[in-house]
């Protein structure tokens, strides 16, 4: 991956360490966007896929609204 010209190798821990849930940097640091992106750093390819399966069987309760999966997900790794 290329930012800001430069070649930068992303690997899991550099994902958590700038992505993964940290109370103390979110209170302290002010790094609101751990809050959300951490849903997304989960514990292995099964995890996931198991926890997706989930929500898309809660999406359908949601009455057909538009972006109802995408809407329970964003809600699910906030609450």
């Amino acid at each position: 991956v290329k930012m800001h010209g430069k070649r930068v190798q992303v690997t899991l821990s550099t994902l958590e360490s700038d992505f993964a849930m940290d109370s103390a940097l979110v209170a302290q640091c002010g790094q609101l966007h751990r809050l959300l992106t951490a849903c997304f750093l989960h514990n292995g390819f099964f995890h996931v896929a198991f926890n997706l399966g989930y929500l898309y069987t809660l999406a359908p309760l949601e009455a057909g609204a538009p972006g109802a999966y995408l809407c329970t997900f964003l809600l699910s790794g906030v609450a």
